[in-house]
């Protein structure tokens, strides 16, 4: 764990199928972030094991994840998007609202962007092919709940 992740090994205990799980915190100071991607990097150039990553990035993938606002610079979402695939990762995508946190600025007006997301690797993806990702509003938060429904498709067989 750091001030940024929390990692975690789970195991069934029927299938006895062992996979990792990293609860992520992106750093919120853009000048800041580069050491979260590093740290994110790191862990997946280690990661042998299925794997999701899922919280709060701090970043989007392209400008149609946010609403209203300065757009941002083209490299700070390319450098989400280079650590993203250097973890062989996809987003696992939503139920719900297509933002996860919202504000009122008073001079940027409304925002509305997509923070929070479910990441996997493929092999994690072929374990848990019907997981679910809800976006649940939540009236005590700025940002959505991720509820993240998951089915073990393998041990039905």
């Amino acid at each position: 764990f750091s001030r940024w992740h929390i990692d975690a090994h789970i195991t069934c205990a029927i299938t006895g199928v062992t996979w990792h799980l990293t609860g992520f915190y992106g750093q919120p100071d853009t000048n800041k972030r580069e050491e979260t991607w590093s740290i994110l990097e790191s862990l997946g150039r280690t990661n042998q094991l299925p794997w999701l990553c899922i919280g709060d990035y701090n970043e989007i993938l392209s400008h149609s994840e946010k609403s209203g606002g300065r757009l941002r610079p083209a490299r700070q979402l390319d450098r989400f998007r280079r650590a993203i695939d250097l973890c062989g990762f996809n987003d696992l995508g939503f139920v719900g609202s297509p933002f996860t946190w919202s504000k009122t600025d008073r001079l940027e007006g409304s925002l509305r962007i997509r923070l929070d997301r479910a990441l996997a690797n493929n092999a994690w993806r072929l374990i848990f092919t019907s997981a679910i990702v809800h976006h649940i509003p939540m009236s005590t938060s700025d940002h959505s709940m991720l509820s993240l429904h998951l089915q073990d498709d393998n041990h039905n067989r």
